[in-house]
């Protein structure tokens, strides 16, 4: 788990449109990441 202030590791992940996103590509700049569990599962 991080600790706050910690940097994150570097990740690449698919999007809605089709492209790619990866960490790196938001480095200087503000975002939010929200990591759910999978759909219809308890928690």
């Amino acid at each position: 788990m991080l600790e706050i202030g910690e940097a994150a590791s570097d990740f690449d992940l698919g999007t809605s449109t089709g492209g790619r996103l990866s960490l790196a590509d938001l480095r200087g700049r503000f975002g939010v990441i929200v990591f759910y569990p999978k759909n219809n599962t308890p928690g």
